[in-house]
């Protein structure tokens, strides 16, 4: 009922208003979060193959086998990591928003630049293309998607084209500027040499594991220029901590 009521909320204000306030996108974002965690946790609980405790709080390690929770301590012979990661401040945050803050926009902007194209900078272009954005992004590998198999690189590259999104690959950015109000301007050197004008760049690169509040060190887990250090087997340089593939 009060998912019902913020989202018919959030229908009037972009009817009447002609945008969203952030406050009514921010709680529906989390209203949604929250119904799907809760749906999450009753198949946890309710479904007859799987056994899974669902614990709510903050965890911290005390040792590579104990955690704190709340208070409580929870001992386990194997631990998997999976918090999750957060974006890196390169430039300037009045000129160039992260990509988590690209999900809160209150309009669609009508030139964006993408500074990165893994998996996030060209999931993020193709939305922001399909809703009308005029879309560049900047990749300083070859090509947008590095390390990913090169044929299916291609044909995205080729539908990305018919879209209308460029692709700067082989490009650094070397330096951000307001040029006017509402503008940014970006210096580009490598296989182009330009300089770029756009409503909004947005970073997509760079992400760090958000390791900070859980006592990794106190588990014996090491970082590597930032990120946490795994083996092929996405084991950590605790024997038996784990990482989780989908936030490295």
């Amino acid at each position: 009922i009060i998912l019902v009521i913020v989202v018919c909320l959030d229908v009037f204000t972009r009817y009447f208003l002609g945008t969203s306030s952030a406050a009514v996108q921010e709680l529906e974002w989390h209203l949604f979060s929250l119904i799907f965690l809760m749906g999450a946790s009753y198949t946890l609980k309710n479904e007859g193959h799987v056994r899974v405790d669902v614990i709510y709080g903050n965890a911290v390690f005390k040792n590579k086998n104990n955690i704190t929770v709340g208070g409580k301590e929870i001992g386990a012979k194997n631990v998997i990591i999976a918090v999750g990661t957060k974006p890196a401040k390169l430039f300037d945050s009045g000129l160039v928003i992260d990509s988590d803050h690209a999900l809160y926009l209150n309009s669609i902007p009508e030139k964006m630049v993408f500074l990165g194209g893994g998996f996030v900078g060209v999931e993020l272009a193709y939305i922001f293309s399909s809703l009308g954005s005029d879309v560049i992004i900047i990749e300083k590998e070859k090509q947008i998607l590095p390390g990913w198999d090169a044929e299916l690189v291609k044909e995205l590259i080729n539908e990305f084209g018919r879209s209308g999104i460029k692709i700067y690959a082989g490009c650094t950015v070397n330096d951000i500027k307001k040029s006017g109000e509402g503008c940014v301007k970006l210096e580009v050197s490598g296989v182009r040499n330009e300089q770029l004008n756009a409503s909004l760049a947005v970073l997509c690169l760079n992400r760090k594991p958000a390791v900070e509040s859980i006592g990794y060190e106190k588990a014996g887990v090491e970082l590597k220029n930032g990120s946490v250090f795994t083996d092929s087997f996405l084991r950590t340089s605790a024997d038996n901590i784990y990482l989780s593939l989908i936030h490295i």
